[in-house]
């Protein structure tokens, strides 16, 4: 998929808690999932990860009752400050979706996309 592509995927805002780790043998770390689409999305984390680094994401998603693990590549970073602590935006990029996985991730932007308030 062609970044234009990307960047034309529908996304949908989110408050859900996600699980994250930089790698295989890394802690599981939980964090704000602030929007996703079915190639990617935007999540906050106080630790800061590189450009280019795989990680895994793993969360729930409504109607299916097994959580859903991801691989992504982290494709920009941001710096967010809230007072003294200091918090990272990061955009990813999902980086191996098989059809079963990319199915549920379809059938959950459906439901969060009716679910948001219309612009007025």
């Amino acid at each position: 998929m062609s970044d234009e592509q990307r960047r034309r995927a529908l996304r949908v805002a989110s408050t859900m808690m996600v699980w994250y780790r930089g790698g295989p043998q890394a802690a599981w770390k939980l964090t704000n999932l602030r929007d996703f689409s079915r190639t990617g999305a935007r999540f906050v984390a106080e630790e800061s990860l590189e450009a280019g680094l795989v990680i895994s994401l793993r969360f729930g998603l409504p109607l299916f009752p097994q959580p859903v693990e991801i691989p992504a590549k982290i494709v920009w970073q941001k710096s967010l400050y809230s007072g003294r602590l200091q918090m990272m935006e990061y955009g990813i990029i999902f980086t191996s979706v098989d059809g079963g996985v990319q199915t549920v991730l379809d059938v959950a932007i459906e439901h969060f996309r009716v679910r948001q308030p219309k612009p007025s």
